[in-house]
């Protein structure tokens, strides 16, 4: 039989410290959704680890928390992050 210690080795690993924020490479206005379905045109400069930088159509610099968008919106977050972070 395996060792009682094997059910450990499946356990995720530590997770990765951030290394500061995400600057997004080329920022371009999308629709943003928070969770109590309020849309925002806006384009993503910035993700750290619990916000994120919008860019107003007026050139002003927002920051929201994350934990306040849509679910579809995080989603598109993390895609987003996934596709900078390289």
């Amino acid at each position: 039989p395996a060792p009682a210690t094997a059910a450990k080795a499946d356990a995720p690993a530590a997770p990765a410290t951030a290394t500061g924020p995400i600057i997004i490479k080329e920022p371009k206005s999308d629709s943003w959704t928070n969770a109590q379905g309020v849309a925002i045109q806006a384009a993503v400069t910035e993700i750290s680890a619990d916000k994120v930088i919008f860019l107003m159509a007026n050139g002003s610099k927002v920051p929201y928390d994350i934990s306040n968008l849509s679910d579809a919106s995080k989603k598109l977050l993390e895609e987003l992050k996934a596709a900078n972070s390289k």
